[in-house]
């Protein structure tokens, strides 16, 4: 089975809907993730915010951010 684990940056929500001003990109993202977890791709999804743990583990890398 496939899996894939996001680290994002902190936020109050993962979709974006909960702060002031709603972020498109983050509505993308939850639908791409929403149409992977429907096709069997197990789908790890953290934030810094809430599990700030998970991102500081010998196994997460630093990855650059890509536009």
């Amino acid at each position: 089975m496939k899996k894939m684990s996001i680290y994002e940056p902190a936020l109050c929500c993962e979709t974006g809907l909960c702060g002031v001003n709603v972020d498109p990109e983050l509505l993308r993202i939850t639908t791409v993730l929403n149409n992977l977890k429907n096709k069997g791709i197990i789908i790890e999804r953290y934030n810094l915010n809430s599990t700030p743990n998970v991102t500081f583990e010998p196994g997460c890398r630093k990855l650059d951010y890509v536009a």
